[in-house]
């Protein structure tokens, strides 16, 4: 299991998101996440909760960088902004749905306006 978390904080690393798009087959080959496999290693704290982290590099010439991350990202203590919601539907929706998506989404902020949600309906049935 480790190995699949530490794929992804490599490619987090790099990207600075992990997203659906990071886990391509493309991605996983590409040179950039080869050459970081060799090196990063990963020291798993267990007296870390799950919704936690912290990550500290350490630069070739000794320096640190560090940053700690007290709850993750769409807890109930940590919710996503519309933004951050927004940015991530996007990501999974164009995948699947296309430029659709962007409607959507538009749809969605202002459901509450909708008239008739059979226009929601066919836009995710296509």
């Amino acid at each position: 299991m480790l190995t699949v978390v530490e794929d992804l904080l490599r490619r987090l690393m790099l990207d600075g998101t992990a997203r659906k798009l990071q886990f391509t087959d493309a991605r996983v080959v590409d040179p950039q996440v080869v050459a970081l496999r060799r090196k990063v290693t990963f020291q798993p704290d267990e007296a870390f909760r799950k919704s936690e982290c912290r990550v500290v590099v350490t630069l070739v010439g000794g320096g640190k960088r560090e940053k700690y991350i007290p709850q993750a990202s769409g807890t109930i203590e940590n919710p996503m902004s519309d933004e951050g919601l927004a940015e991530k539907f996007t990501d999974l929706a164009m995948l699947v749905i296309g430029d659709r998506s962007s409607k959507v989404l538009d749809i969605v902020w202002s459901l509450e306006k909708v008239d008739d949600a059979a226009q929601l309906a066919g836009l995710l049935a296509g």
